[in-house]
């Protein structure tokens, strides 16, 4: 995270990506979450929203709810190959606020 943010060393995203990665192919749901976002917003990676899903994807089933969160918004706003899906969208909403997600949270209130 310090690599990513520049916290206490020079902004280096590749450098990130590569320690995110090996903490996601071990299965940590943080690093997974991270490195989905990497590619989500194209840092240290070519943008790619496919990539993005499939780490989200794999953080969300461990419980993330960040993650579970960013899984629900390309659910609804049809993103990273996925097809808009209200229903899905509103499940990994639900996942993401159960697990203490204010924002999603905030979603399905405004859904209500």
């Amino acid at each position: 995270m310090m690599l990513r943010d520049g916290e206490g060393v020079a902004q280096n995203f590749s450098e990130a990506r590569e320690w995110f990665r090996k903490a996601a192919e071990q299965g940590n749901a943080d690093g997974q979450l991270n490195l989905g976002a990497l590619y989500f917003n194209g840092q240290g990676v070519p943008r790619n929203e496919a990539e993005a899903a499939n780490w989200f994807r794999k953080s969300a089933e461990q419980g993330n709810a960040a993650a579970q969160f960013n899984l629900g918004l390309m659910y609804e706003k049809g993103l990273g190959g996925l097809s808009a899906d209200k229903a899905q969208a509103r499940e990994w909403f639900r996942r993401a606020a159960a697990g203490g997600h204010a924002q999603a949270k905030g979603k399905l209130d405004a859904k209500n």
